[in-house]
């Protein structure tokens, strides 16, 4: 731990976000960024986009979502998703 420690300041942002998605990737091999799943909610705030507009493309069918063990809700949409539908990029 105290190499980690050392290193930790001298690494740019780029390779902290290289770190941070090698570990996600070991913890989930099948799980990619692109896979990450959010609710309407949480892209609202992250896209600047309305809540209301973002819920009811998720309802129309133009915004593919998924709900977990079958419940109606809550619904999460993907980054891959969201980004095809919208045409912005997520952070």
């Amino acid at each position: 731990m105290d190499e980690l420690t050392a290193i930790l300041p001298r690494l740019t942002d780029a390779q902290i976000e290289a770190l941070i998605s090698v570990a996600q990737t070991m913890v989930d091999p099948g799980r990619s960024r692109d896979d990450e799943a959010f609710t309407a909610s949480q892209l609202a705030e992250m896209s600047d986009l309305p809540y209301r507009s973002i819920s009811a493309a998720m309802h129309d069918g133009r915004l593919p979502y998924k709900t977990p063990h079958g419940q109606t809700r809550p619904r999460y949409a993907t980054r891959r998703d969201f980004e095809k539908w919208s045409g912005k990029r997520l952070p």
